[in-house]
């Protein structure tokens, strides 16, 4: 009798309880394009909306896959993994296939799962830990290897970009055993291996933090990189120092061909700021051309910030302004003086000015239409020195009119004055 009890409560408890089903989860269409050694897979899944799953994959992990390039009527293949097993029905014509498919889950997978952490899997979760190759031994290896508890979106995104058990043991033996979870995702992106490592600590970069690692992946700092800057003559650089060069472009050639038009020992950051601001040797040429020769880095840059190229230095030159270095061609550039400007003056009899007078006339504001307006009132060929006390002072041409009307015999330094003695004029009115 307790046999029989024992048998009828093992039967009840065997129908309460929920079990793994092994029927089709998952179905829907695929299509297929099949290239040398890989295949890239399509899939569409029935009754989810518009869920399509997209993954390309080596041939040789496609049970009874055989696309040879001729036309096949009954294609049937399998993609088996851990976690459940999808089954392709179709056909082929050439290097493209279309069909349909159905993914099954693995008996007891779910279940042992749930042993190690990761309960109430869904169906999708099943579906996409087995799209991803997450499987029992991969998680089993991770707990191993101190990686527990692993949240199970980080799972996939492991196994997605392949931080796999045999990549963090080998990034172990490289020196780094202790790295996070979103740590050995980052280095599997950009590529981070224990080859890469290996190469940084032969030129010098021992023991580097891994986000340094990754940075150097991302900008392009490698040991190549590294000789060739110290074949160009920069020892000792230090991690940020190659990070920010490389960054902006600075490479050996750079530098050699810099250094040899400059005659001048040039630092790092004398390297990145002539890229910056895009001072190269050819610049460097021009002004020499000029003859602006042993121009130091500094100068050249600020040349360069204020837009001053070999075109606009000509074009003074062309109307006879010349400056004799290129800290006063740098002013007359900051304020402005531009052959345009210089011409306008030329054209109402101001030829021939030096540099210093066109930059004091563009500081205070001396403009074409002011010389023309004043013209129009009975002023002409004023100096430039009392064009440039007018607009100190504030003398205007409205300022003018108004005291003509009432004064005969102004003169420019008259208007001065009475701006200055706001319009307290001995002289009689008219």
């Amino acid at each position: 009798m307790k046999t029989i009890s024992a048998l009828i409560v093992a039967l009840v408890v065997a129908v309460t309880l929920p079990a793994e089903s092994q029927r089709p989860t998952y179905s829907g269409d695929w299509e297929a394009e099949a290239r040398r050694d890989w295949v890239h897979v399509q899939l569409w899944l029935d009754g989810r909306g518009h869920s399509t799953w997209g993954f390309s994959i080596d041939a040789d992990e496609l049970q009874g896959f055989n696309a040879t390039g001729g036309d096949v009527d009954r294609a049937t293949f399998r993609l088996v993994r851990d976690a459940g097993t999808v089954v392709f029905e179709g056909r082929f014509r050439g290097r493209e296939g279309w069909g349909t498919f159905a993914f099954t889950p693995t008996e007891g997978f779910a279940r042992d799962m749930a042993d190690l952490g990761y309960s109430s899997l869904s169906d999708r979760d099943v579906f996409r830990m087995a799209m991803h190759d997450v499987g029992r031994s991969f998680v089993r290896d991770l707990q191993s290897l101190g990686y527990r508890n692993v949240d199970r979106d980080d799972l996939m995104r492991m196994a997605i970009h392949g931080a796999r058990p045999d990549f963090i043991r080998a990034m172990a033996a490289a020196g780094y055993g202790d790295l996070r979870v979103d740590e050995l995702i980052r280095f599997r992106i950009h590529g981070v291996s224990p080859e890469f490592v290996s190469d940084m600590s032969n030129v010098g970069f021992r023991s580097m933090r891994p986000r340094d690692l990754v940075q150097a992946r991302i900008h392009g700092v490698s040991a190549e990189y590294v000789r060739d800057m110290r074949e160009a003559g920069f020892e000792d650089l230090s991690f940020d120092q190659l990070r920010r060069m490389r960054i902006h472009g600075v490479d050996g050639d750079f530098a050699e061909r810099l250094g040899e038009a400059l005659e001048e020992e040039l630092s790092a950051d004398d390297l990145v700021n002539m890229r910056i601001h895009g001072v190269d040797p050819e610049f460097s040429a021009e002004m020499a051309e000029l003859g602006y020769r042993d121009v130091p880095a500094r100068d050249l840059q600020q040349l360069k910030i204020h837009g001053v190229t070999a075109g606009y230095i000509r074009g003074l030159r062309a109307r006879g302004v010349e400056a004799s270095n290129v800290r006063d061609v740098i002013q007359l550039r900051i304020h402005g003086v531009t052959p345009e400007y210089v011409d306008e003056l030329g054209e109402l009899g101001y030829r021939s000015l030096r540099h210093h007078e066109l930059e004091q006339m563009r500081i205070h504001g001396v403009t074409p239409r002011l010389v023309r307006e004043m013209g129009e009132l009975g002023f002409r060929d004023i100096p430039t020195r009392d064009l440039i006390q007018m607009k100190i002072h504030g003398v205007t041409p409205e300022f003018t009119a108004s005291m003509i009307e009432d004064y005969e015999g102004l003169t420019i330094r008259d208007l001065v004055e009475m701006r200055i003695h706001n319009h307290r004029w001995a002289r009689k009115r008219k």
